[in-house]
């Protein structure tokens, strides 16, 4: 009678599941929480709520995509594992290795990702089960600066190296305010989830999509993580990468603050998406009074890491604001990428400014920086004289819109 009942929840209709594989956990075996609430539900006791269910993984009705598995081993993680992945409280930050594997091929999320694609698709696999390498390669790095710091962990991704852009590369920037109300409301667990802001990354996705756009970038704090399946889901089907700056994600009174990079794959002619998460290395002083003010606690990755991503042979890498603003931090990348990102939530324009034009010309590459629409100064920085230097330029405006311009990465590289 009980399988009878679990084959009957899993013929739902699941892409009205808020959270992907929620429906497939223990938690929801016996339960009345909704599937279709986008805020995660709250359990008392909440261990092993969040471990996939064997029964459902066998009786499971369909082909599981790999970003569904993305976004639920790292919510998984986050909810039941993030006080285990705690090293040291100096005070000041509370030290974690949350996503950061030091080295151990095992704890990479994406590995868990692909153990649990697998897993759950073992019924449905029509020939071969992909490999890992269909997906992506990967490449560890470890720097030790000489100053003594704490040490950076680079990971190399290689996705889709077989296919490449038949023209020039195209990049979307996200013209749109990030309201300040919605970082408080975020940081105190209780984001706004409006339809009104759903719509808004509509029209942006749609925007993006027309001008043909292969990627598109978000401001810092722009992104509720409620959202990330929706964007996913999007980038899924249309083939476009998007790099965001999450919302604060407040869990046990800590506030995560991610950047998300969104990559779309084609396995085997399948359409499918990498979603891999990213916690902030360095904090704005006013970002950390903030959070502390409201009485609670900032994270801090332990070891650095950062992320170096060859999708289709265009080599790039995405920046928080104020990780620009470590010397030796944005200095890691000389001349291994095309295309550097930054996402910012920033009032001081004049001064990141200046380091994006002398930072375009010492890694000498593109770079994207996507501020809030009041402060503005979002562009696309190019490594010339100074005529010549931005693509875009763009501030203010009361409408959210995107801007698209061409990145010549082969004139660039002809150039180098």
């Amino acid at each position: 009678m009980a399988r009878r009942i679990l084959f009957q929840q899993a013929l739902i209709r699941h892409h009205y599941v808020a959270h992907p594989l929620i429906n497939y956990t223990n938690a929801f075996g016996w339960t009345s929480k909704s599937l279709v609430e986008r805020t995660l539900p709250v359990f008392k006791n909440k261990r092993d709520n969040f471990l996939i269910s064997e029964e459902k993984k066998e009786l499971s009705p369909r082909m599981v995509k790999f970003w569904e598995c993305c976004i639920a081993v790292s919510t998984f993680e986050l909810l039941d594992n993030s006080d285990k992945k705690f090293t040291e409280n100096d005070g000041r930050y509370q030290h974690t290795n949350m996503f950061n594997e030091n080295g151990n091929e095992e704890d990479f999320i994406l590995q868990k990702a692909f153990e649990l694609y697998c897993d759950i698709n073992q019924n449905h696999f029509t020939s071969d089960i992909p490999k890992i390498s269909d997906f992506y390669k990967k490449f560890s790095n470890t720097i030790k600066p000489s100053t003594g710091e704490k040490k950076v962990i680079i990971n190399e991704l290689h996705i889709d190296k077989k296919e490449r852009f038949d023209i020039n590369p195209t990049i979307s920037i996200a013209n749109t305010k990030v309201n300040i109300k919605n970082i408080e409301l975020s940081i105190k667990g209780k984001p706004n989830l409006g339809n009104e802001r759903y719509l808004t990354f509509a029209k942006l996705l749609k925007e993006s999509r027309k001008a043909g756009a292969n990627i598109l970038v978000l401001p810092e704090f722009s992104v509720p993580y409620e959202f990330v399946s929706g964007l996913a889901k999007y980038s899924e089907k249309n083939q476009l990468a998007i790099i965001a700056g999450l919302e604060h994600w407040n869990i046990n009174n800590v506030c995560y603050n991610f950047i998300v990079s969104i990559i779309p794959i084609n396995v085997n002619g399948v359409k499918d998406t990498i979603v891999l998460y990213r916690l902030k290395n360095h904090y704005a002083h006013v970002e950390e009074l903030i959070i502390r003010g409201y009485g609670y606690i900032v994270p801090k990755p332990s070891p650095y890491r950062y992320d170096l991503i060859n999708w289709k042979n265009l080599y790039f890498s995405s920046y928080y604001c104020f990780e620009l603003a470590d010397t030796f931090h944005r200095s890691i990348f000389r001349s291994k990428i095309d295309l550097l990102i930054a996402s910012e939530w920033n009032k001081d324009t004049p001064y990141f400014s200046n380091i994006v034009e002398a930072l375009s010309r010492d890694l000498h590459c593109y770079i994207a920086q996507v501020n809030t629409s009041q402060y503005g100064d979002s562009r696309l920085t190019q490594p010339s004289e100074t005529a010549r230097k931005d693509l875009m330029k763009l501030k203010g405006g009361k409408n959210d819109t995107v801007l698209v311009e061409e990145l010549n990465i082969k004139s660039l590289r002809d150039f180098q």
